[in-house]
């Protein structure tokens, strides 16, 4: 497509929220109970990472969207087959929602989340299991199954999506699990912990330097 040059005009755009993000304050009803609502998600603009919303309603969740509000609400989640293909980002967030829900996920095409700021499908398996959770990893995704929680201490690896979704694990664990390094959620999210902390999840950071 080759188009000649028209110049730019002044305009106003609001930055819509990123549904990536958000993900992870959406689950926490799921997590810990409660509810809790997102503003400034807007379903009018391209964003793949709105599929969680769907994704959440197939595994049975209370979730629904109203203009730019997303609520969720506590409620039992199911597991299920899905392809995070078009949205490998939800990896992190969906591997903890399968690991509280009841039977098995299954989480396939994104062979391409070995290539973000970590091998995400690897450490994932590697530090679930830590936990006592059952999870398969496949070459292009895992399969996840809830077991009995035990204490550990998980390592994200430096990577923001990993700390968050561990950071949700030990919610639900009621603190029994540790997550190292969270100064690494800066990356993308920096008030992460102060959100957290303002939907009533207890937050303790730990200097053990």
């Amino acid at each position: 497509i080759i188009t000649e040059g028209s110049g730019y005009k002044s305009a106003e755009f609001r930055v819509p929220g990123d549904y990536g993000l958000a993900a992870f304050i959406l689950a926490i009803p799921f997590i810990a109970g409660g509810e809790v609502t997102v503003r400034g998600l807007r379903p009018d603009l391209p964003q793949s990472d709105i599929s969680i919303v769907n994704i959440i309603k197939e595994m049975g969740g209370d979730i629904e969207q109203r203009g730019d509000e997303v609520t969720a609400r506590h409620s039992t989640l199911d597991g299920l087959t899905v392809s995070l293909r078009d949205s490998p980002d939800l990896l992190p967030v969906m591997s903890v929602l399968a690991a509280v829900a009841n039977g098995e996920t299954i989480i396939t095409d994104v062979k391409h989340a070995r290539f973000k700021e970590s091998d995400r499908i690897s450490v994932i398996a590697s530090e679930l299991k830590k936990a006592g959770i059952y999870v398969e990893e496949m070459p292009d995704g895992v399969k996840i199954r809830p077991g009995e929680i035990k204490p550990a201490v998980l390592d994200p690896h430096a990577d923001h999506r990993l700390f968050m979704a561990f950071s949700l694990l030990s919610i639900y664990s009621g603190g029994r699990i540790l997550v190292k390094d969270p100064e690494c959620v800066a990356i993308s999210y920096p008030q992460f912990l102060k959100d957290l902390a303002s939907t009533g999840c207890e937050v303790e950071v730990v200097n053990d330097r």
